[in-house]
């Protein structure tokens, strides 16, 4: 028997191949001689399982998506000046916080909000509310980008929208057709529904706070979230005045509140755009909390009140209503009649959308290396005009509006845009590969992840801007280190998992990567 065993030790070490033939298959022709196994199928998959796994294959490899753009979000031991030029205010230089910005590597303009550590009465809390709200997941509303913190300030880079605010617009414009009204109202409509069913309200909400992505376009963003509070479940009201006097609901006055105050701030938004002017305002601001308290506006006096249909005032009644139990929720408040305005005609199927589908179904989950690039390229890279596309697209697709994307919403999209009626278990494949977080629905950063053109973020023009971005010592190189250094808050990702994936490409094995190694690495990432 000893003999026999030595004589197939010594036959597998004579198998001689070709040496193209894949090494992994060589070697495994010699083990199956040297083990002479009694059944071969056992055999080869716990061979193999033992190979992948030595080689790294089952950590890197994920089935679904894990890793999410908010994960990317604090720069920690980043200094901002290092990365940005700080440019003029944006907006009243005697109010506004925020600054235009500009990388210094990449050119891209952004907006950054500076504070003073100083002047936040309790900055653990406020910290604590900052990552509450950075979960917020919404096409609508501005989420930062970077966070980046030193000993004295806190640095807050966000997309820059270049329309201007919405009081702006309003004070070049005057008052607003009830189409373009509609079209305001709903979008922040959509916005607060979304925050009420995570427990925020915001508290704030006026002209000043909402963006507009370009000029002349009605395409919106809601920011300024330092006045929001958090109703923990089970509690019905807030009590703490917050926001402006003009805007506030007469319970906030009161200091006993839920989150319809923010259904008020809305219909005196709706009064302005439609009249042109505030339903409660007056010089001095005791004057506007009297007016407030008592409640009346007018909807049938001014001139302007009878050039409008009465769906409008039926709504703006609906959400001034003093009684805040009496008063319409957000979700109530995107089902009236009204906002038929809005509707179009037999809409062709959307090209676009229909390609962004396509992205969804081939969605390939890969390695974790794969998926920090990816959350990496969607947060930087993608362009505003990118963004809007997707963001619009998953508006189309959302038909109840609640910021998410359920199972019934995806596949009623794939049999109107793409003609394929998925059925239950193919639908369920697609949700555990894309559904990072495991909530049963997609959210928005799920969608852009899975949703945008590879094609698109592998553009030379992008590759040459993620390179500079890894580049951190500018020597025309990129070293694993620095690959690791930048996508560091992607804590499962480590310096081997970054070895293992870039050794096909890195032939000498030098560590490092000239932007020629960098573009074919990426190619091979996305295949």
């Amino acid at each position: 028997m000893a003999d026999s065993n030595r004589q197939r030790i010594f036959s597998a070490e004579q198998v001689v191949v070709n040496s193209e033939f894949p090494k992994i298959i060589l070697e495994y022709s010699k083990e199956v001689i040297r083990s002479n196994p009694s059944d071969i199928a056992v055999f080869s998959r716990a061979y193999f399982e033992q190979k992948l796994k030595e080689t790294g294959f089952w950590e890197d490899n994920m089935e679904k998506l894990q890793i999410q753009r908010k994960d990317m979000i604090y720069q920690k031991g980043e200094n901002f000046y290092n990365h940005y030029k700080i440019g003029k205010v944006i907006g009243d230089v005697t109010f506004s916080k925020a600054r235009f910005c500009t990388h210094k590597k990449t050119g891209q303009e952004k907006a950054v909000k500076i504070y003073d550590k100083t002047t936040i009465e309790d900055l653990p809390s406020y910290m604590d509310k900052i990552d509450l709200l950075n979960e917020l997941d919404h096409p609508l509303i501005l989420n930062y980008q970077e966070i980046y913190e030193d000993d004295d300030y806190l640095y807050f880079v966000s997309e820059l929208m270049l329309g201007g605010d919405l009081y702006d617009a309003l004070a070049a414009k005057g008052n607003y057709s009830e189409k373009d009204a509609a079209l305001v109202i709903k979008q922040l409509l959509q916005a607060i529904a979304y925050l009420h069913s995570k427990g925020v309200v915001h508290r704030n909400i006026r002209a000043g706070n909402i963006l507009l992505v370009e000029p002349k376009r009605l395409n919106l963003r809601l920011i300024d979230f330092d006045f929001a509070g958090v109703k923990p479940a089970g509690e019905g009201f807030l009590s703490k005045e917050e926001g402006n006097p003009v805007y506030e609901a007469p319970e906030v006055i009161r200091n006993s509140y839920n989150e319809k105050c923010d259904v008020w701030s809305l219909g005196c938004l709706l009064y302005l755009l439609i009249a042109g002017y505030l339903p409660f305002w007056a010089n001095y601001n005791h004057e506007v909390v009297e007016k407030v308290l008592k409640g009346y506006y007018d909807l049938e006096e001014a001139d302007i009140w009878y050039f409008v249909s009465e769906d409008v005032k039926d709504l703006i009644r609906s959400m001034l209503e003093y009684d805040p139990n009496k008063r319409v929720s957000a979700v109530q408040a995107l089902r009236h009649p009204w906002f038929d305005i809005l509707k179009k005609g037999n809409q062709k199927p959307n090209k676009d959308l229909g390609k962004s589908l396509q992205n969804l179904y081939e969605f390939n989950a890969g390695t974790k290396l794969k998926q920090a690039v990816l959350g990496f390229f969607t947060k930087n890279l993608m362009t505003q005009q990118e963004v809007d596309q997707l963001s619009q697209q998953f508006g189309d697709i959302d038909k109840n509006q609640n910021g998410t994307l359920s199972r019934e919403e995806i596949q009623e999209a794939y049999k109107v845009i793409k003609g394929v009626d998925f059925d239950e278990d193919e639908v369920n494949e697609l949700f555990n590969r894309v559904d990072a977080d495991g909530s049963g629905e997609i959210d928005y950063s799920e969608w852009l992840m899975t949703a945008v053109s590879k094609d698109k973020l592998l553009q030379k023009e992008k590759l040459e801007m993620a390179f500079n971005l890894f580049d951190k010592n500018g020597d025309k190189q990129i070293s694993y280190h620095e690959i690791v250094a930048l996508l560091s808050q992607v804590k499962s990702l480590n310096q081997e998992a970054v070895e293992r994936a870039v050794k096909e490409v890195d032939k000498k094995g030098r560590g490092q990567l000239t932007f020629k190694e960098f573009k074919r690495f990426m190619e091979k990432l996305f295949e």
